[in-house]
């Protein structure tokens, strides 16, 4: 769902291009072109390195800074009402800027939207960090007295923060700089979701879901 804002607006092309409020000269259209009424015309669009669409713009303040296109479309024309940081693409082309193609997502979301479509894979064999290494005879002796994470007869589910997915909270906190009961506690009330913050259950398709994020 969109919303056709009520701000200053400017036809080009067969094209209405909606006002940027941080730039007045520029407009921009939900199809994802940005047009400049300083040149009367659209903008080359460029990419940014990793995919993304970017354009180049004087803000208002006089200061000139690269703006990402699907983030341009989707704070114009789609509410974000739970203050949600991140802009899926929907079908998982980061050059689709649509406003149909896009979405406000938390950052777990995101992460797992990225696996499900492709966007990122989990490394295995020689493009893991640890292929290759061994742990010590200790390490070893240690690991195996005792059931750890998904293992343990009392596993419940993941804990999934912005530093990544674990097996326990203890795991999480030693990670985080914080207590078990605090990541617990973050990730169970939900008031942290969109911080990255997450649970997600020990069941067959919270298994899924885990590997995902």
């Amino acid at each position: 769902m969109f919303i056709l804002p009520n701000v200053p607006t400017t036809y080009h092309d067969g094209i209405t291009f909606y006002q940027i409020a941080e730039a007045t000269p520029y407009y921009v259209s939900p199809c994802g072109a940005v047009y400049s009424s300083l040149k009367d015309r659209c903008l080359t669009l460029a990419d940014n390195g990793i995919g993304y669409l970017q354009v180049f713009l004087k803000l208002n303040n006089g200061s000139k800074k690269w703006r990402k296109i699907h983030r341009l479309v989707a704070g114009r024309f789609i509410p974000n009402p739970e203050n949600k940081p991140d802009v899926n693409h929907r079908d998982g082309n980061k050059e689709s800027n649509g406003v149909n193609n896009l979405e406000w997502v938390t950052k777990s979301e995101n992460t797992r939207h990225a696996y499900a479509t492709g966007l990122m894979k989990a490394k295995r064999g020689p493009e893991h960090h640890l292929y290759g290494k061994s742990a010590s005879a200790e390490t070893k002796a240690k690991m195996s007295a005792q059931k750890m994470g998904e293992n343990h007869p009392k596993f419940k589910g993941w804990y999934v923060t912005p530093a990544g997915t674990f097996a326990s909270a203890p795991a999480a906190a030693q990670v985080m700089g914080t207590h078990a009961k605090q990541i617990i506690r973050w990730c169970k009330s939900g008031k942290k979701r969109a911080e990255g913050y997450d649970f997600i259950p020990a069941t067959s398709e919270g298994q899924a879901l885990a590997i995902a994020a």
